[in-house]
């Protein structure tokens, strides 16, 4: 019996030696490691406690490089986090860091030469396993970098990047590898690298080995360049992976990427039960090893023999799949002649084709947050198809029943988690309205709680995430820091701020020795306050004190040259808005408001709408959301666009995402409020214009049918003059303004009026107006012109001008349940004279204006 045994370990050992002649491989292991996490991950250590912790974690290590190495396993490879663990802050991990040379410049076995740098225990440890048991080991660990902050823009204000590492050992415990993690997900213990770093190292074995980190897998770089661009085909993965189905468990993608690139993956994955972290493998294109168990608490070590991938002799084509001229034959077990012998190849390009190809109509869910377009099986058999964008999905297929439901869906989009939280996905820059972080109300007294000193960002360089304890009491600037340094995106919020002054030196400092201010501080993507402005134009705001000069604040960004800033009221005067915009040259404006809506021309959005058509900029407006003051209205608006959002029934926020083109004067030929004339503008309103209107009170009277008439709209005295028709020409004069209006309308139920202001406001604010404006009136009275509606049925096509005595004009077209318009065309003409035209508008027409600063006559 021994004999026969022995006879057959032998012929065993006999058929691996022809596989291994004929076929190259090795031998793989990937451990799944149970975690033993630090409790309170927030609390720094002293350097012998994390010691202590995360030799916990390598005595489990070293058992487990033991039995694969028992096992004949060549290369061995541990999980993200293993060593050490997760939700760290910055300070807390600093202990637990080591230094990790560059291979490319240092040759050193730690376990070797263990006192040649400091503090490396881990190193050494993880060494010293590879060399006793003769394999490659690859972990996950922390590790520090000295940097220069005068040669390195990106290096961090301690002077030390904290990245999140891959580290492979030779099988003589050299250090042969360094990566470190590009993508990071949500962790603000490290920095992500300046330059993303393409990370290879070759064994006797097999060749050469890429790596790359858990959520690294779902972004272009590095992963997918390593593969496509330079040729890798074995990639070592250690992973932290949180499973989330229907789209994306850790074996379900691990297994998709091996087989959609073409490569050999060895995915070691941490197990942590309480946080859906399970399963790992060793995965080649054609099949795979695979552990997921969410029940267990324990460890797993998966060993397995492995071809090396070789692409002259394997035909591997990254992401090329693997056709067959046989395929339609192995479709199904089932008899080939009944899979829809009909089905030709072809199937639905868009929306409309899959409306008709599909017996049942579509839907839409939510998976994995967001918004997916689906349909349904029916039957047994079928073919189906869905489109969204430019995606479509089509299915043939065939099913053992029809008990559950299945769906086939199609997503085309940003996934806007990751473009939130990933900024290599999209989002550079996000902005937050004004009093979003502490609220409204307070007296100057209550609000005192809520204060932070913001140092002077043109005198301090400081990230308050990365050296939190610089300046005392500033706990919601590190947090603000952290959010933007852990999605690598610029952040402008608002907040409540304090600064210290000295009466006896400065004569509009307070009785209490500080000024406290309404801020908007802007957060570079490394986490670094870029900017602070102090807001000029305060709106009934007891709790603050108007700066003692106005400040003009821009920052710049690496993606779109120079933004300025101001707050909610300020875009109503001259200081900073104006002089930001024309004397400054800048063309992107952040905008943090907390806007109370007031119909029927200073609505959030239709102000927003006009002032970025009207100044040639884009507006990035973030307006706060309390339904029970009638705010609301936000957006992003360019000169000639716009994504905006305003609803006065929900009570939920809203995120808003778009991609912004970079307005460059010389490109664009924009300036400021001179409008968008065409020479075709004309020829598009109506065949009889010429072009003339009345100039003052009493030629007005002679070519208008009606009488004009007065009401009180926005607390101004208008003066105006109701349409007649369904078309006409009327014109209506007050002071120095005439307005005239050229228009042509659907139909005469709802009642409008053109009216004119030329005077000074003075309820909520003094400021002077010159304003031409067609609206809708909310009912059929006269006083009723002014009142605020937000529907309107009437379409109106419409040429309205005015002649003004100031430039600043903020042409505005509002419609049906507060939508956003622009003119086809504007303009000054003949002078003094401001024009804008709208043919064709699909919404009835709520409000058409032509709103009117004189700056110089606000303290006249």
């Amino acid at each position: 019996m021994a004999l026969v045994l022995t006879q057959f370990v032998l012929c065993l050992s006999g058929l691996q030696l022809i596989f291994a002649a004929d076929h190259p491989s090795y031998v793989a292991a990937v451990y799944e490691h149970r975690v033993l996490l630090n409790p309170n991950p927030e609390i720094p250590l002293n350097r012998s406690s994390a010691l202590e912790h995360m030799n916990q974690n390598l005595r489990v290590f070293e058992e487990q490089t033991a039995l694969a190495a028992q096992q004949g396993a060549q290369i061995i490879v541990f999980p993200e986090d293993g060593i050490h663990g997760f939700n760290f802050t910055r300070a807390s991990i600093a202990s637990y860091l080591e230094t990790i040379p560059d291979p490319q410049k240092v040759t050193w076995s730690p376990c070797a030469d263990p006192h040649r740098f400091p503090d490396t225990e881990v190193l050494h440890n993880l060494s010293c396993m590879a060399h006793k048991n003769r394999l490659f080991l690859v972990a996950n660990m922390p590790s520090r970098q000295s940097c220069n902050r005068t040669v390195d823009p990106h290096c961090p204000a301690d002077g030390k990047y904290q990245f999140n590492t891959n580290v492979v050992f030779s099988d003589q415990g050299v250090i042969v590898a360094r990566y470190h993690k590009q993508n990071l997900y949500y962790e603000a213990s490290f920095d992500t690298p300046p330059k993303c770093e393409y990370v290879t190292f070759t064994t006797p074995f097999a060749g050469r080995f890429g790596t790359f980190t858990c959520f690294d897998i779902l972004f272009r770089d590095p992963a997918v360049t390593l593969v496509k661009e330079m040729g890798v085909r074995q990639i070592v993965f250690p992973s932290a992976w949180m499973n989330a189905l229907p789209l994306l468990a850790s074996v379900q993608f691990q297994r998709a990427f091996s087989y959609g690139a073409g490569i050999t993956l060895l995915a070691a994955n941490l197990k942590a039960t309480k946080y859906r972290m399970t399963g790992s493998g060793i995965f080649t294109p054609w099949d795979s090893l695979t552990h997921h168990d969410t029940d267990g608490d324990s460890g797993k070590l998966l060993v397995r023999r492995v071809p090396v991938i070789v692409d002259d002799k394997h035909k591997l084509v990254p992401f090329s799949g693997y056709p067959s001229s046989k395929e339609p034959e192995k479709m199904h077990a089932w008899p080939v002649s009944s899979l829809n012998a009909n089905y030709d190849g072809k199937h639905c390009r868009e929306d409309s084709e899959c409306a008709k190809e599909a017996s049942s109509t579509t839907f839409n869910s939510i998976m994995m947050k967001d918004n997916f377009t689906l349909v349904a099986l029916q039957g047994t058999e079928g073919n189906i198809s869905v489109c969204s964008g430019s995606v479509c999905c089509h299915l043939l297929f065939r099913r053992s029943e029809t008990k559950e439901f299945y769906a086939l869906g199609v997503f085309d989009g940003l996934h806007k988690t990751y473009y939130l939280e990933i900024c290599a996905l999209g989002a550079q820059i996000i902005v937050f309205p004004e009093d979003g972080i502490h609220g409204f109300n307070f007296t100057r007294a209550s609000i005192a709680s809520y204060l932070e000193t913001i140092p002077d960002p043109e005198k301090v360089t400081w990230s308050p995430c990365a050296d939190p304890h610089r300046f005392p009491e500033t706990e919601v600037l590190r947090s603000l820091s952290c959010m933007a340094h852990k999605n690598r995106l610029f952040l402008v919020a608002n907040m409540p701020s304090r600064q210290s002054c000295n009466r006896t030196v400065d004569p509009h400092c307070p009785a209490d020795g500080q000024y406290q201010f309404n801020t908007n501080v802007v957060f570079s993507d490394q986490g670094v306050i870029v900017a602070r402005y102090h807001k000029q134009n305060l709106f009934f705001e007891a709790s603050f004190d108007t700066p003692p000069k106005c400040e003009f604040v821009t920052f710049t960004t690496p993606f779109a040259g120079r933004f300025g800033t101001f707050t909610c009221f300020d875009i109503l005067f001259r200081d900073p808005a104006v002089t930001l915009v024309k004397e400054m040259g800048v063309r992107q404006i952040v905008f943090p408001t907390a806007w109370m809506d007031q119909l029927p021309l200073l609505a959030s959005v239709q102000f927003q709408r006009a002032f970025s058509y009207g100044a040639g900029i884009t507006l990035l407006a973030a307006n706060l959301k309390a339904t029970k003051y009638r705010m609301t209205g936000s957006g992003i608006f360019t000169p000639w666009d716009s994504l905006a959002h305003h609803d006065t029934e929900g009570d939920s926020g809203k995120l808003l995402v778009r991609r912004v083109p970079v307005i460059v004067d010389d490109k664009h030929k924009l300036v400021p409020f001179s409008g968008y004339p065409s020479s075709k503008e004309s020829e598009k309103m109506h065949a009889n214009y010429d072009g003339k209107h009345c100039r003052k009170d009493s030629e007005c009277a002679k070519e208008t049918s009606s009488s004009p008439f007065n009401s009180i709209m926005m607390y101004d005295n208008f003066t105006l003059v109701a349409l007649q028709g369904t078309e006409g020409n009327i014109s209506v004069c007050s002071g120095s303004v005439c307005c005239h209006l050229l228009f042509r309308r659907s139909e005469t139920k709802e009642f409008y009026a053109l009216g004119v202001f030329d005077g000074l406001h003075v309820l909520e604010g003094t400021y002077y107006l010159e304003i031409c404006a067609l609206v809708r009136c909310t009912g059929e009275e006269q006083s009723s012109c002014g009142g605020e509606s937000e529907h309107a049925q009437t379409l109106v096509d419409f040429r309205l001008t005015g002649t003004f005595t100031t430039p600043y004009i903020y042409p505005g077209i509002l419609g049906n349940g507060m939508t956003v318009d622009i003119p086809d065309h504007s303009g000054w003409e003949g002078g003094n004279s401001f024009y804008m035209s709208r043919t064709g508008m699909s919404a009835g027409l709520v409000t058409a204006m032509l709103y009117g600063r004189n700056y110089e006559k606000d303290h006249a």
